[in-house]
Order: structure tokens, then C-alpha cells, then sequence
């Protein structure tokens, strides 16, 4: 059971070669308070779709880690866990 306490479902932050913010796509959002409960099976696929202008960017390698952000309601408390947490490398 996925259990979303607002609209920020997701955190996608970018960081460079020297580990520094270069994106954060949560950065200046509003986000609205809500409560969202759906049931995945295993098979089951999430798409987010986000935009990254980069070219004022000088790096060439960067990292992307995408969080899902999800609400225990029982415990009134966040899950983290890393398998609610995606990694990758992009090389421009």
C-alpha cells in the first residue's frame, strides 16, 4: 500500500562530480497537502517525467537520485528506505 501525504510524491536532486546541488527539483515548488493511498503489485511501473535545463552547467558527469516520499499512517511518520530510493549516472 503507497500512502502519499501531499503532492510532492518524489524528490529528484542532482549533484555533480564535487557532490554539490546543481539541481533540486522541488526547489521554489509548492506543494499541496493531501492524502493518497493506491496498492502497487510487484509488476508495477511509476514514470515521472522532469525537465533539467543543463546547459549552463560545466560539469560533464552528474548523479541523479530519485526518493520516493511516502507516509506511514499507523506511525505518523516518513519512510525512508533505499529500496524507495533510485540511483543513476548521466555523462553529457
Amino acid at each position: 500500500m503507497w500512502i502519499g501525504q501531499s503532492s510532492h510524491k518524489y524528490e529528484i536532486v542532482i549533484t555533480d562530480a564535487n557532490n554539490k546541488v546543481v539541481k533540486n527539483f522541488s526547489e521554489n515548488k509548492i506543494h499541496t497537502q493531501e492524502l493518497v493511498e493506491r496498492e502497487f503489485k510487484n509488476s508495477d511501473n511509476i514514470y515521472f517525467n522532469e525537465t533539467w535545463d543543463y546547459k549552463n552547467s560545466q560539469d560533464a558527469i552528474y548523479y541523479i537520485q530519485v526518493k520516493f516520499i511516502l507516509y506511514d499512517v499507523s506511525e505518523k511518520t516518513l519512510i525512508t528506505s533505499e529500496e524507495l530510493t533510485a540511483n543513476t549516472t548521466i555523462e553529457l
